[in-house]
C-alpha cells in the first residue's frame, strides 16, 4: 500500500487568487453563506421587521459562510486525489459488465 503524502496532496490544493492562501472553497462557503443568511434573516424579520431581516441576513451569511467552509474543509478534495492517484489498482471495484466474476 503506498504512503499518502499530504505535502504533495496539499500542493494540488486550488489557492485563493486574492490571497493565495490554501484551503480555498468558494463554493462550500457560497453555500453557507446563502443558506445562513436566508435563514436568520427569516427568523430576525419575522422577529424585528424590515430592520432586523437586514441584519439578521449580513450576521447569518457570515456565519454560515464559515460554516460552510469548515465543512468544506472537512473533505479534502486533494488528499483524496492523491490516495486514488496512487493506490487505484490496490482498491476493488464494482464490476458492472460481469466479466471479471
Amino acid at each position: 500500500m503506498a504512503h499518502l503524502n499530504t505535502l504533495d496532496a496539499r500542493q494540488d490544493t486550488p489557492r485563493d487568487p486574492l490571497t493565495g492562501a490554501t484551503e480555498y472553497h468558494p463554493i462550500g462557503t457560497g453555500v453557507g453563506a446563502a443558506a445562513g443568511g436566508i435563514t436568520a434573516g427569516a427568523l430576525m424579520g419575522s422577529i424585528a421587521g424590515p430592520a432586523g431581516t437586514l441584519l439578521g441576513a449580513a450576521v447569518g451569511a457570515v456565519a454560515g459562510g464559515l460554516m460552510g467552509k469548515a465543512v468544506a474543509d472537512a473533505a479534502d478534495p486533494a488528499l483524496e486525489n492523491s490516495y486514488w492517484r496512487d493506490n487505484p489498482e490496490s482498491q476493488p471495484s464494482l464490476d458492472l459488465d460481469g466479466k471479471n466474476g
